[in-house]
């Protein structure tokens, strides 16, 4: 078992918080990611599992024992970094036998093992090679080998496919995925590329300015987003937030009042969010609600068409597979079903709940 508890975690440097108060529960087996911009405070919390920063307050606990001012490497976690950190001057077989040696087994054990993973990760035709014979991708498969050699209780992995080609990421985000199947521990994931997160984790955790957002499964925090902030973050492209007074009151009040179970809506303090795959703009809804705009640019995706629309003072971005493309300057009418419809609070960015179903 390797469950991880952080309780009213804080790290200050100087009068930077870097984190604030965090509180995280990690199951065990769990592919566990947490996403945000940079210096957000990701990496952060993931340092602190490892012993690597002095925490200001608060507590890590590993299955019920306290870690939190245990020596890194009595903590039982290995960390893959951005960086390869690899041994220049040694062979890939050596890099992976170096800490397998220094925690005392044998020579011939040591390289057993260290064959064996190097052939899970396709890296055993490069045992003899040194590190600057290694493409990035190669590099960072001998710095996941040597972490899974230390058979540690939790994994830890800072951005270990920033540094890659897009082809070698995605290469290499299935075989993750893979190897977390196969060895079954848990494991912490930081990244600020939110495919990443969304194709390999159970879980996630938004964070923002040192704070947790939301945490839910990939589709949880897609499909209900707690915040603006999480709705333009998830998706690509992000979610379209627009003042309800650029839809028609005829329109926006009815479907406000039913949504929110109320008689009476004040429209300046609500914000309507849209995914750009939720228009409609072949069919003529009479039921749906109605905006009116013009085409101001278009992006050919090859598999489908990322329209930019100018609906009075906001750009919104309509995500379409059209067999015809509307030209550039036309006007044209969006249309949105009310069951896609999310509502947001203007002041505090946070999402209102439905109470009533509004079909």
């Amino acid at each position: 078992m390797a469950e991880i508890n952080i309780i009213n975690l804080s790290q200050r440097f100087g009068d930077l918080n870097a984190v604030d108060n965090i509180n995280l529960r990690i199951f065990d087996g769990e592919f566990f990611a947490i996403l945000g911009p940079s210096g957000c405070g990701k990496t952060t919390i993931l340092r602190a599992i490892a012993g690597l920063n002095d925490i200001t307050t608060g507590q890590i606990y590993l299955d019920g024992q306290d870690i939190t001012n245990l020596h890194p490497r009595d903590r039982g976690v290995a960390m893959v970094f951005q960086t390869f950190a690899l041994y220049p001057h040694l062979t890939v077989l050596g890099n992976l036998m170096f800490g397998q040696r220094m925690r005392g087994k044998s020579k011939k054990e040591a390289k057993k093992k260290s064959e064996e993973v190097a052939d899970v990760l396709k890296i055993k035709q490069f045992l003899s090679r040194k590190p600057k014979q290694l493409s990035g991708g190669e590099s960072q498969r001998v710095a996941i080998g040597r972490a899974i050699l230390q058979s540690p209780k939790i994994f830890l992995l800072d951005e270990p496919l920033s540094n890659l080609d897009a082809k070698m990421r995605v290469d290499l985000r299935s075989e993750l995925l893979e190897i977390h199947k196969k060895i079954k521990a848990t494991t912490i994931y930081v990244t600020h590329d939110q495919v990443e997160a969304l194709t390999l984790a159970d879980r996630i955790a938004i964070m923002k300015d040192g704070s947790i957002l939301q945490i839910g499964t990939p589709k949880e925090i897609f499909d209900f987003p707690d915040n603006t902030f999480v709705a333009e973050f998830i998706g690509n492209p992000g979610m379209n937030i627009i003042d309800s007074s650029l839809i028609p009151t005829r329109d926006i009040l009815p479907l406000l009042e039913t949504m929110l179970n109320k008689t009476s809506i004040d429209c300046e303090n609500i914000q309507i969010g849209i995914r750009p795959t939720d228009f409609d703009i072949t069919t003529h809804n009479q039921d749906a609600v109605r905006l009116e705009g013009q085409v101001i640019f278009i992006e050919n995706l090859g598999h489908e068409y990322i329209i930019y629309v100018q609906v009075k003072t906001k750009r919104l971005l309509v995500q379409q597979k059209l067999n015809k493309i509307p030209e550039l300057g036309t006007k044209i009418i969006l249309f949105v079903n009310r069951q896609k419809i999310h509502i947001f609070e203007s002041k505090t960015g946070k999402r209102l709940p439905i109470l009533v179903n509004p079909d």
